[in-house]
């Protein structure tokens, strides 16, 4: 083992010595590199080198030319470090245009500041960081630092395109990995399969390498892993942290680790035993018992995290929540499995990413940031998100919804699917009545429906004040010029939640006029505007994220001593993307317009792209659609 780190240690150190020595004039950068690019990655080159002996040595150096102030982000250095992950080394030199040292970071260059979320009481992350930027561009920035982690769930990934409007001379990853404890990758977006070195008999060594490749231009609606392009994700066999070994060769392994590591912390005191029982006593139906413990944790307990050590991954006892009347996504979870244990109902705690839409499910690893609850029934499971006091009983949304989750059980980890949301569950109902005076001023008395993922980004506006709730609609209402004449909220919490949201508006020239013609888009409110760029040469697939449906029913009044002079046509546009209707009718006062639009979440190959985008062309065109009144004679 010895000659194999020694032999990695002297090409890590020959490469360094080489790379330092040309100090990047930026003149030796090809004009094709510069093309559309704010910053070029002169050189990367990341090592991870594991040891059987249960640690892991990290070194990236790093050389970038920031060639404007769009590429300033790539002029700063942090480095993330916790009890688990150690520092060894850390410099930094900026150069000028011309590849002269200008500056070097000093030790009072760095800060190191404590890296704890919003949402956390106490964590051990903290972060060591320097700003180096240059005030005359183009300068050049090279990093080099080097850490010792224990931490060996996880292993690095490398995306060498990650960073927009940056171009690539050279990347280099490298894993060196003991055969006792094989590597394994996955590969995305067209990487290619690795250099594979034997060191002795006992060691392995995986390079991939990337070299003059000019800004990628980035394409509308890509999958989440296509948008950073070319990439490996790499993840060990067998794993160690604080003296516990796991293994993530399958999703069983990894889930069995997780179980175990939580097992037999769930004993409540007595006390409050008693009040679980009490509260479900007269409730024959399991589903309501499950709903009235889960209303008992959001008025007993908030949501505060904690992460230190190997409290990262195991959970507070139950014991603790009861006591302290808090805990984390991990804490909650199985306290309310505790909960329901006593009333007699069975629950396992759930691992999930709520940042990914979802993960790669023939490729174990350990990519969770968050903790749910499933209650499995005879049908459909009930999924529990504990760390919400304001949630709807049975409701993920899209923090945790649609996307595979690794469900703990006494007989190890398995993949299932969290809560899914139709586009029906997803609505926007909306009725307006539009009056209009002869001068073009309106008054619009506007109700709104919100659904399922439709009310998410709408539901914490019940949460504020009426003073910030008519702020927060004035930032929100696609109008010219409005004024809120009165507004309120009322939230319906079922398991598809709703937000009703009634609006009376005075809208000034909400009709255009022009000599005795009078002109106005009945479409006040749901305009479609996502069109498409050009593009030929597709690579990727599209993915449309959230499936909705729309219904707009608009009354508008037709003014005093006017006519109907034009009317939009009926429309009807069915494609496998989605369907868009319009219609109207006209009556004795008024003109009724009528628009549908249903969207299901889909993933679509690139070939199809010219369609997807003909159809929001289309639905563009549509919505611009307007009536004309003209004055009687």
């Amino acid at each position: 083992m010895l000659k194999s780190y020694t032999l990695v240690a002297v090409f890590w150190v020959v490469s360094m010595t080489l790379t330092i020595a040309q100090n990047y004039p930026v003149a030796a950068i090809a004009d094709s590199l510069k093309q559309n690019a704010h910053s070029v990655v002169r050189l990367y080159e990341e090592i991870f080198t594991v040891a059987e002996t249960g640690y892991a040595l990290h070194k990236v150096h790093s050389v970038t030319t920031v060639l404007d102030s769009r590429g300033q982000n790539n002029a700063t250095v942090s480095v993330f470090h916790d009890k688990h992950v150690k520092i060894i080394d850390m410099e930094a030199v900026v150069y000028d245009a011309t590849g002269k040292q200008v500056k070097r970071m000093k030790r009072t260059d760095i800060s190191d500041v404590d890296y704890v979320s919003d949402f956390s009481l106490f964590e051990d992350n903290k972060i060591k960081y320097a700003d180096l930027k240059y005030s005359l561009y183009p300068y050049t920035v090279e990093v080099s630092y080097e850490v010792r982690t224990t931490n060996l769930m996880f292993y690095p990934s490398w995306f060498p395109e990650r960073e927009r409007n940056t171009s690539i001379e050279k990347s280099m990853f490298s894993v060196y990995s003991p055969k006792s404890n094989k590597l394994r990758f996955k590969l995305l977006s067209g990487m290619p399969e690795p250099k594979i070195v034997t060191i002795g008999n006992d060691s392995e060594l995986y390079m991939w390498a990337l070299a003059n490749k000019k800004v990628t231009t980035l394409e509308a609606m890509s999958p989440s892993w296509a948008t950073m392009g070319a990439g490996v994700i790499t993840a060990p066999t067998v794993f160690e942290i604080e003296d516990r070994r796991g293994s993530m060769k399958t999703w069983k392994e990894l889930g069995q680790f997780h179980y175990d590591l939580n097992k037999d912390r769930d004993v409540l005191p007595q006390n409050v035993v008693s009040e679980v029982l009490e509260l479900t006593q007269n409730t024959n139906s399991t589903q309501q018992k499950i709903k009235k413990i889960y209303e008992y944790l959001q008025a007993r307990t908030r949501y505060v995290s904690i992460q230190l050590g190997i409290g990262g991954w195991q959970t507070f006892e139950a014991q603790t929540v009861a006591d302290k009347g808090y805990g984390d996504c991990k804490a909650l979870s199985n306290y309310t499995k505790a909960l329901l244990k006593v009333a007699g109902i069975e629950a396992f705690q759930a691992l999930v990413d709520a940042n990914e839409p979802d993960q790669f499910l023939d490729f174990p690893m350990s990519n969770f940031n968050h903790v749910i609850l499933c209650v499995p029934q005879s049908k459909d499971s009930i999924w529990l998100e504990c760390t919400s006091q304001t949630n709807s009983f049975g409701y993920l949304g899209d923090f945790t919804g649609d996307r595979h989750a690794l469900l703990l059980t006494p007989a190890g980890g398995k993949l299932v699917r969290t809560a899914s949301y139709k586009p029906t569950d997803n609505r926007q109902f909306r009725n307006i009545i539009i009056k209009i005076d002869e001068t073009g001023n309106g008054m619009a008395v506007i109700k709104t429906q919100y659904s399922g993922l439709q009310q998410d980004n709408r539901s914490q506006v019940v949460e504020l004040s009426p003073t910030d709730q008519k702020e927060w609609l004035y930032k929100r209402i696609k109008l010219p010029s409005f004024e809120i004449n009165s507004f309120d909220y009322k939230q319906k919490k079922e398991k598809i939640p709703t937000l009703n949201e009634n609006l009376d508006l005075t809208v000034r020239q909400v009709a255009a006029k022009s000599g005795n013609r009078m002109f106005i888009n009945p479409n006040l409110m749901t305009t479609w505007s996502l069109i498409l760029p050009p593009n030929l040469n597709r690579k990727n697939d599209l993915e449309w994220k959230m499936g909705f449906l729309d219904i707009d029913t608009v009354a508008v009044l037709i003014p005093t001593n006017f006519k109907v002079e034009y009317a939009p046509s009926s429309l009807k546009i069915e494609t496998k993307f989605g369907t868009y209707e319009i219609s109207t009718v006209v009556a004795d006062d008024k003109v009724l317009y009528f628009r549908k639009m249903l969207m299901p979440k889909g993933v679509y190959s690139a070939n199809q792209y010219a369609e997807v985008s003909d159809f929001f062309k289309k639905v563009t065109k549509a919505d611009k659609s307007q009536i004309v009144f003209v004055k009687k004679e």
